[in-house]
């Protein structure tokens, strides 16, 4: 669903596309060597029925802190290759040198501005949101912000539940960033809040992947938060095109880095509309 797969990809259409709980004979049939499943219970019914699959969560338990590099040292340890692992300690150590930058104040910051991050990779409104354990509150809350999904009981809470934590800053992700964006803006209720007459409302680049779901773009994602949220003047763009073409052998465009950070498809337009 994602156009700019083609770009990074050309032979993207001959790939096959598995479903969030594929069915096991589906593995079997295409003879899959090994399946990341991003629940327990799917490996585990995988494991049941003979597949090879190991557990990659979305999440850390309590936290996110400690499992940052998890997925990056277990490709390591799968791929015991000079080449891979030097992608992979370059990627962790790009990765660890922008949280230092851009997180370098957090620990020490008493007077913690609230942020609300709106969940776009689903169209399911302004009230859908990220959990405790999740990248994006390890991410915020390094950078210095109180995460409403920390304190929320949920991540689908009211609009009244919302409005409640008050909070100075919306940042919107995913592939419905656009359209979240416009339906915030004209809400009847949130239109109430400061954050939204002050337009503290930013978004996030989105190209392979939203740039805040963990990806070879993470040390980017950190940039680039700091530059809209604290002032920063990082050369983000010239991140982007230093990291695709590193990693994919890729010379994007100007045209086209300005669209990943306008969340737009490769020729300009939105990749998704209501």
């Amino acid at each position: 669903d994602n156009p700019w797969i083609d770009i990074i990809n050309t032979n993207a259409h001959n790939e096959y596309r598995y479903e969030y709980e594929e069915n096991y004979e589906t593995f079997l049939k295409r003879k899959v060597d090994l399946v990341f499943a991003p629940e327990k219970y799917i490996s585990d019914n995988l494991k049941a029925k003979g597949i090879n699959a190991l557990c990659i969560s979305l999440y850390g338990n309590p936290t996110y802190d400690d499992y940052l590099f998890y997925f990056a040292d277990t490709i390591a340890k799968i791929w015991d290759d000079a080449e891979v692992h030097m992608k992979v300690d370059k990627w962790k150590k790009d990765v660890e040198n922008a949280i230092n930058e851009c997180c370098i104040d957090a620990e020490n910051q008493t007077d913690f501005k609230k942020i609300y991050y709106v969940r776009g990779d689903k169209n399911k409104g302004i009230e859908y949101t990220d959990s405790k354990g999740s990248f994006t509150e390890f991410a915020f809350r390094k950078l210095g912000y109180r995460f409403a999904g920390a304190e929320l009981d949920t991540t689908k809470p009211s609009k009244e539940e919302i409005c409640k934590f008050n909070p100075d800053i919306f940042v919107i992700g995913g592939i419905f960033q656009n359209v979240l964006r416009d339906r915030l803006l004209n809400d009847e209720i949130y239109k109430n809040l400061d954050s939204v007459k002050k337009n503290h409302i930013y978004t996030i680049p989105f190209g392979l992947t939203s740039l805040e779901q963990l990806s070879i773009t993470t040390p980017i994602f950190f940039y680039d938060m700091s530059n809209k949220l604290k002032h920063t003047n990082y050369d983000t763009k010239r991140m982007m095109h230093e990291v695709f073409k590193k990693y994919f052998h890729i010379d994007l465009s100007d045209y086209q880095i300005e669209y990943m950070f306008s969340a737009k498809d490769p020729s300009g337009n939105n990749i998704v509309n209501e």
